[in-house]
Formats: C-alpha cells, sequence, structure tokens
C-alpha cells in the first residue's frame, strides 16, 4: 500500500488497476478469496483480511467478523440491540460478530468524534461569538386558548387560572403543508419578534412524518416542492431571532421503518433544507432527534451525521413526548459526544410526571407539564427547555370526547396543569 496516495492495487483482467481508500466500501472474503468492493465493482484483491489489517488506516477500517472489513465512512446505519447489524453506502448489510461488538462501537465512537471534531463549522463559531445573557424568548400567544379564555366567559375562576398558566408561557408555531408561508399574521409575527429582538420559536413539519405515511414513496416532484417551501420559508425569516425545529420524526422514523432508498431522500432533503436555512443569520436550527424508546443513540447520531447536523445549531430531543429529563438528558450527552459535542434543546411541554406508559404516545393520562421555557438551563449541552408540542394539544382522537391531531383540549390541558412539576430541571 502507498501510505501518502493511500490506495491499493488490484487486478484488473491482465492488468492491474489503482483503488483509492476512500472509495472502498468493505473487503469480503468468499470462497477463499479477498474482493474489494467499490461503489462501481467488486475487485479481487491478493492478500487475504489479516494482512489488511495490518496496512489499512486503522482509525477508518475495522473488521467486524471473520469475512469483512468495513470503512466505517461508509456507514449509512446501524441497526438491532441483540445483534447489531451495519448497514453500508452500497445497500449491503453484515452482522458485527458478539465478541468483536465492543471494539467496533468503540472504534466506531472514536471515528464520529475525530469526524465532527474537524468540522470548525459556522454554527460552532457563532455559538462561541454569541452574547447569551440578552436573549430572551418571544411572548408568542396561543390564539387557540386565548380565544377560549375570551369566548367562554361561563369558565369558573380556577379554570381559568389553570389555563393561564399555559397562555402565559410563549407559545410554538407549527408550520406544514397546511401553513400558507405568505400569510400576512405570520410575516408580522416574525417582523414583530424581529423588532423586539427576542426568539420566536418555529417548527418545520411539512414532511409530516407519521405512522400513515412509512409504505408511502416521495417523488421528485414531492421533493422539489418541499425545498422550494423551505427556501420561502428562509426568505421569511430572513434575519429575525428564530429558534428552528427541524422536522420532528422525520430521523427516528427513517431509522426505524423506512427502505434505504426513502432515508436516502430523506436525508437528502435535511442536508439541502439545512443548507438553505443557515443563511439566516440569526437562526438557531435544531435538527430533530427524536427520544429513547425509538432508537438507539449511535443510532441517530449515524442519521444526524448524515443529515448535516455539522451545519445545524443542535439537535432536539422528546418533541411531542413525555419522557423525564434524566432518562432524556442522558440521551442526548451520549449523541452529542458523538457527533462533536453539539448542544440540544428539550421539549419539557409535558414530561413533568415523567412517562407514565412508553407504548402509550397519543394522549396518556396522567401527564404534566414540566420545565418551564428557559434559554439558561444549567448544562453545558443544553441550549434550551422549550414547549415545543403545544400543551393542551390532542396528539389524536383517541377517545370520542377528545379532539383529532393538533386541535386544543381543555380537559387535557387542566390535566397537565394539574400534574405540573415545574421544578424538573438539569445538572451540569
Amino acid at each position: 500500500m502507498n501510505q501518502q496516495a493511500r490506495a491499493l492495487l488490484v487486478k484488473a483482467g491482465k492488468n492491474r488497476r489503482l483503488i483509492k481508500i476512500e472509495s472502498i466500501i468493505h473487503f469480503e472474503s468468499r470462497h477463499h478469496q479477498t474482493y474489494l468492493v467499490t461503489t462501481s465493482n467488486d475487485w479481487l484483491y491478493e492478500s487475504p483480511l489479516r494482512d489488511l489489517e495490518k496496512i489499512l488506516p486503522v482509525d477508518q477500517f475495522i473488521r467486524i467478523h471473520r469475512n469483512c472489513i468495513v470503512n466505517l465512512a461508509h456507514v449509512f446505519r446501524l441497526s438491532g440491540k441483540q445483534t447489531l447489524t451495519v448497514h453500508l453506502s452500497n445497500q449491503q448489510s453484515f452482522i458485527v460478530s458478539r465478541n468483536r461488538r465492543r471494539d467496533f462501537m468503540q472504534r466506531f465512537e472514536a471515528y464520529q468524534q475525530k469526524k465532527c471534531s474537524l468540522s470548525q463549522d459556522f454554527w460552532s463559531v457563532w455559538r462561541r461569538k454569541q452574547v447569551e445573557t440578552s436573549a430572551k424568548l418571544y411572548d408568542a400567544k396561543n390564539i387557540n386558548l386565548d380565544r377560549i379564555l375570551k369566548e367562554h366567559t361561563e369558565l369558573s375562576f380556577d379554570v381559568r387560572e389553570k389555563l393561564s398558566v399555559i397562555l402565559d408561557q410563549p407559545y410554538t408555531h407549527w408550520l406544514g403543508s397546511w401553513t400558507d408561508l405568505n400569510d400576512v399574521s405570520l410575516q408580522q409575527l416574525i417582523r414583530d419578534a424581529k423588532q423586539k429582538n427576542q426568539y420566536l420559536t418555529l417548527v418545520a413539519y411539512r414532511l409530516f412524518l407519521r405512522d400513515e405515511t412509512i409504505n408511502q414513496q416521495l417523488s421528485f416532484e414531492q421533493m422539489e416542492q418541499h425545498l422550494l417551501w423551505v427556501q420561502t420559508l428562509a426568505r421569511i425569516i430572513g434575519s429575525a431571532p428564530v429558534i428552528l425545529i427541524l422536522e420532528p420524526n422525520a430521523l427516528a422514523m427513517a431509522g426505524r421503518f423506512f427502505s434505504q432508498e426513502k432515508t436516502t431522500k430523506i436525508l437528502f432533503l435535511l442536508k439541502q433544507s439545512i443548507e438553505m436555512l443557515r443563511q439566516c443569520p440569526n437562526l438557531r436550527l435544531y435538527l430533530d432527534g427524536g427520544h429513547p424508546y425509538f432508537l438507539e443513540d449511535y443510532q441517530m447520531a449515524i442519521l444526524l451525521s448524515r443529515a448535516g447536523i455539522d451545519q445545524a445549531h443542535g439537535f432536539s430531543l422528546n418533541v411531542s413526548q413525555y419522557i423525564e429529563n434524566d432518562l432524556i438528558i442522558g440521551y442526548g450527552e451520549t449523541i452529542s459526544r458523538l457527533i462533536g459535542d453539539k448542544p440540544f434543546i428539550i421539549d419539557t411541554g409535558r414530561n413533568g410526571a415523567g412517562t407514565i406508559n412508553p407504548d402509550r404516545w397519543c394522549n396518556p393520562e396522567g401527564v404534566g407539564l414540566g420545565a418551564l421555557p428557559n434559554l439558561y438551563v444549567p448544562h453545558k449541552l443544553i441550549d434550551a427547555f422549550l414547549w415545543i408540542k403545544p400543551p393542551g394539544e390532542s396528539d389524536g382522537k383517541s377517545s370520542p370526547d377528545l379532539p383529532p391531531d393538533g386541535r386544543f383540549s381543555e380537559q387535557l390541558a387542566l390535566s397537565l396543569v394539574t400534574n405540573a412539576n415545574f421544578l424538573v430541571s438539569a445538572e451540569t
């Protein structure tokens, strides 16, 4: 091997060909012969795997079982708990042998950390220079709740007091395919936040990746429409101070349910969206990282990395979920370590009482409001606690007396206030 050229000589008929290390996806032993696999071909290589281990860059290539060495740069995702499977960029998959699993995870973590630490991107520089002491959240009101309190004069004083607990906190606006980005009220909201120099919290949820969309394919026309929508959103945000959570559910669903082809499209859309949105100078952009009941931390770290987290401000956790801070913070800390110490934000709007039943995500009983929205959390990796899923809004029509997804429910809101625990915090 030529150490400077970082390439290997392989047989190509009667001739030989030089293959660059970067283009090698994996090496595989088949029928007592070694093959070097690239995106274009499988090449016969003269040395066995044991000799390759001695000359390949140890920080990039690792043997995962007796018949396979993989290039960590081409690991697309990981799956499985008891049996760990490596999915590569060429859509081939290999199981990591039990006795090599620990070494693989340690080497993979080291590779991710090195890869991310080399990226001195716009966001990390911006974050170090930013003066946080004057940052404030924009006091957007929950217009649905505000209207209920004004129209229903028969509500008792006690009910009004409880609902006002929610009304008094900054409201997060969700934007999707149902949103007219040219709506005057939305643009006025952004202008007002800019004038007051306060952070308006928005969620971009246009992909709308829910259970009912698992088997739907994304056409190129749909992808083009989505990116045009993101481009318009970036134009409207402009230089306004905005905290934007990008596509809750997207990576979690891709990592658990989608085909590799669809996952590749989702990752492309997210990466392109980040490229467009990062042009907004005062935007804090957080790519959604799901929660620990959906994907393992190392699985989410790979997906975040593939989706361009190095160009985003950080990632969001627990959006629309109820998981207690102790568990979600540990999950976030591990992911952050794998992707270059990126900061994260947590949705605390409904996690004050913790998770009652992990299998019950649609309007579970007994949950309560968590820590109040706050940009000053005493933890070096947590940028903010936010009420991202507006408290009181339904997850779906889980019973006849509850409204569809996204509609406000007085019953749900009162239950959240009754079970509230505002003292939930984070340790440094």
